[in-house]
């Protein structure tokens, strides 16, 4: 029987549901053009609300991180993300293969986070 993979799109909504506290609504904001991903505002894959702040999310493999932190810098709506309102914050949110523990056979997906 072979497992089914869980993107890391699914994986990191997941992670924000429990990571964050308070009420957050985590929901997908990429759109598909066939085999292309179109990113909100070319830097989003996730948005999470509340009432009092937002919260931009790029995902990620591991390999990719930096890749992915510099093309959100170098976008030009991330200065008008960020200048707007104090309440929008942007999170870089890879996920790389580890062993669980040290010396263990079992790989399991960690997380990495950058926030800009």
């Amino acid at each position: 029987m072979t497992k089914k993979r869980v993107s890391h799109t699914s994986r990191s909504i997941k992670y924000l549901q429990r990571e964050l506290s308070g009420n957050w609504l985590v929901d997908v904001c990429e759109r598909r053009k066939g085999p292309v991903a179109v990113d909100l505002f070319g830097m989003f894959d996730l948005i999470a609300i509340t009432p009092q702040a937002t919260i931009g999310v790029q995902v990620t493999s591991g390999d990719h991180h930096a890749d992915r932190v510099k093309r959100v810098l170098e976008n030009p709506g991330f200065g008008l993300w960020k200048a707007e309102s104090a309440l929008r914050r942007v999170l870089v949110l890879s996920w790389r293969l580890s062993p669980q523990r040290r010396g263990s056979k079992r790989m399991v997906y960690k997380p990495r986070e950058e926030w800009l």
